[in-house]
């Protein structure tokens, strides 16, 4: 029999009631396995929080360490130096990475404020490895405008800003200049072009953070000297950078005319243990 449009308009009315339960048991499958797959992904990737002495840390699934915060005692110090290792795992990022982190240390720390690489008391952070800054651990800035709060950022890194690395610069608000301290290995083909490390002071200023003992096989570190032949031993108490110099007709005013360059060098003796 010859179906009429009536007919034939039911017909099509029930396939469309088909197609579209088809659907919805579609979407609705679709749906139960994004709560799982998504359940799975938070289970796989939940932020667990570590800490030592001055960091609070979360290790990744590659077995690295991530400093996203301080520790009451990390807050307290007036320097801090990133380590190249904690608990034994390579450190190779700083700063928090995404919200959940905050809320994490928030809720086992009891305030956001530990999320994030600051403090009142902070004047230098040292970084000593090649590890990647996560922005939002500094309240979003830039690397090269990181001078939080006071807190000044001296990378002594391998491959900062070149093949003279260890002559790098630190981040302040604006600008990156060159570290005016320098110590040196103090012995023929030590790494990094001979230097150890890096900082900076005002001209005039006592150095006030002395640096890792260095190491050297078969040798006892005999302290810092201020040639390299160690004559004259650096005194920590004592001697200060040079004051300030400018050139010739320029108003010894360091506010409003840069200084002349002055870097002042200091050389590791080293005791023969043989």
């Amino acid at each position: 029999m010859k179906k009429t449009f009536v007919d034939r308009f039911f017909t099509a009315v029930a396939v469309i009631k088909w197609v579209y339960a088809a659907l919805l048991i579609f979407a609705l499958a679709f749906f139960v396995w994004l709560i799982l797959f998504y359940d799975s992904c938070v289970v796989k990737n939940k932020v667990i929080c570590h800490n030592d002495e001055y960091f609070i840390y979360r290790v990744t699934e590659d077995n690295k360490v991530h400093v996203i915060g301080l520790t009451d005692k990390g807050k307290e110090q007036t320097y801090l130096i990133i380590p190249e290792k904690i608990d034994g795992k390579t450190v190779n990022n700083i700063g928090c990475t995404n919200a959940t982190q905050v809320t994490v240390i928030e809720e086992k720390y009891g305030s956001k404020d530990y999320a994030q690489i600051k403090s009142d008391n902070l004047k230098k952070i040292f970084l000593t490895s090649d590890v990647q800054i996560i922005n939002a651990g500094f309240t979003g800035k830039a690397i090269q405008s990181l001078k939080y709060e006071g807190t000044m950022f001296i990378l002594n890194t391998s491959s900062w800003s070149g093949e003279k690395a260890y002559k790098s610069s630190y981040a302040t608000t604006s600008i990156s200049i060159r570290a005016n301290v320098s110590y040196f290995y103090n012995y023929g083909n030590s790494p990094n072009d001979g230097y150890y490390w890096i900082d900076n002071y005002d001209y005039g200023e006592k150095v006030e953070f002395i640096p890792p003992v260095p190491t050297r096989a078969g040798y006892t570190f005999g302290g810092w000297y201020k040639e390299s032949e160690c004559i004259n031993k650096w005194d920590f108490e004592i001697d200060r950078l040079p004051d300030y110099l400018f050139s010739e007709g320029t108003p010894p005013d360091p506010e409003n005319y840069r200084p002349i360059y002055q870097e002042t060098k200091l050389y590791a003796k080293w005791i023969d243990i043989a």
